[in-house]
């Protein structure tokens, strides 16, 4: 049956190259078509896609080389041609030097999505800045995390986590933003960069839950935002909304000790925030008496 099948589809696909209108979207739709069922063998879809790819290189349609190449990723199991992978690699490397960026990143991302183990790290800044300049921030989430798991170097990881975090923060979803902030330190232990939207987000929820009233919530995220010290700063505005929090509790002895850490970080006693310090330290003093 597969000899039935194999032979029948040679003829479609030479027929439908051998066209005098050579229509290429009824070739690739053929050769669509057939890959598909179930029992056409491994080597078969192989054979067939050569025909076309000869064909198309001929005419230099890289459009339709990208088509056959991606549908060749998708629907058929490759972990064992390392050179076919290869060379669908160094396609998108050619496409990306000819500045066909649309047609490079369909390859990068594919074989991103297929095969996440595929080492393509010189290549993960050209992806992710392409995404995210074409409104693909979401896309850009996906890829990056189908990758982060295959990553063993940290300085690789350390750029996904924070091309991943920095999305999350633009498109304002605080949540998964500060989760994979704690991924990343889990993952890849204390890093600057990413201890500094840790403690940015953490701010940001403590004061969208002090401003909605939600003061348990609040002082969870000031303290998340204090212990990770940056960035500096919103140390000394942690300190002074944590005090603000403890006065809408009547906690007016932790209030005093916030208040008093805002000053203890300004030696020079200069600035805003001292200042409000200190007139919510007198209020307080003002309680005691």
């Amino acid at each position: 049956m597969n000899k039935i099948l194999t032979v029948l589809l040679v003829i479609v696909l030479c027929s439908a190259c051998n066209k005098k209108s050579n229509n290429t979207t009824d070739r690739i739709k053929a050769f669509e078509n057939q890959i598909t069922m179930s029992n056409i063998s491994r080597d078969s879809i192989l054979k067939f896609s050569k025909i076309l790819l000869e064909d198309y290189k001929k005419s230099d349609n890289t459009e339709k080389i990208t088509k056959i190449y991606t549908m060749l990723l998708q629907n058929i199991d490759i972990k064992d041609s390392s050179n076919l992978l290869d060379t669908i690699y160094a396609f998108g490397n050619k496409l990306e030097k000819m500045k066909y960026d649309s047609l490079a990143i369909r390859i990068y991302c594919k074989l991103l999505n297929e095969k996440p183990n595929y080492k393509m790290n010189k290549k993960y800044k050209y992806i992710l800045e392409y995404l995210k300049s074409n409104d693909r921030e979401l896309y850009a989430t996906k890829i990056i995390k189908e990758i982060l798991p295959s990553i063993n170097r940290k300085s690789i990881k350390v750029y996904l986590y924070l091309n991943l975090i920095d999305i999350y923060i633009n498109m304002n979803l605080l949540e998964l933003a500060s989760e994979y902030c704690t991924k990343a330190i889990t993952d890849i232990g204390s890093n600057p960069g990413i201890l500094f939207r840790y403690g940015e987000i953490s701010y940001k929820q403590a004061q969208t839950a002090f401003s909605g009233k939600k003061y348990s919530i609040a002082l969870f995220y000031i303290h998340k935002t204090i212990k990770a010290g940056l960035p500096e700063s919103i140390i000394d505005d942690s300190y002074l909304l944590k005090g603000k929090i403890y006065i809408q509790q009547n906690l007016y002895k932790q209030a005093k000790t916030a208040f008093s850490k805002v000053i203890e970080l300004h030696p020079y006693l200069q600035g805003n925030v001292v200042k409000e310090a200190r007139n919510y330290l007198n209020q307080i003093e003002d309680k005691e008496l």
